[in-house]
């Protein structure tokens, strides 16, 4: 990535995860939950979705993991598209795996301790 500026934003338009207050944090989360109960999969299709999650602490990011579990289970909604599943596991990696190690509180290291994989 580029250098942060004073707001956080990165060069290019990605933003760079900062730690949040508690208040900023619960907040965040609610945000981040409240689509998946009427959009479950179609929040993957929201701009900055994943991104914003990079800025909740690991145990956050794993309520709004859960969460997201819950509505597309509910949805009956089948994971189709390759990008789709990709994302979702991204986003339910919490879940799966403990905080990587050396991660601060606001975001799991350099890529928000989101696994990404490339083949």
């Amino acid at each position: 990535g580029g250098s942060a500026d004073k707001d956080g934003a990165v060069a290019g338009g990605a933003l760079a995860p900062r730690e949040l207050d508690s208040v900023a944090v619960d907040e965040l989360e609610k945000l981040l939950s409240i689509p998946l109960d009427s959009l479950a999969l179609r929040v993957l299709e929201l701009d900055h979705y994943s991104d914003l999650l990079t800025f909740l602490p690991w145990d956050n990011r794993r309520q709004v993991a859960v969460v997201m579990l819950n509505a597309v289970l509910n949805s009956g909604t089948n994971l189709t598209d390759i990008g789709q599943i990709k994302e979702m596991l991204s986003i339910i990696t919490p879940l799966i795996q403990d905080e990587p190690s050396g991660a601060d509180n606001a975001a799991g290291g350099a890529d928000g301790g989101v696994s990404r994989t490339t083949n």
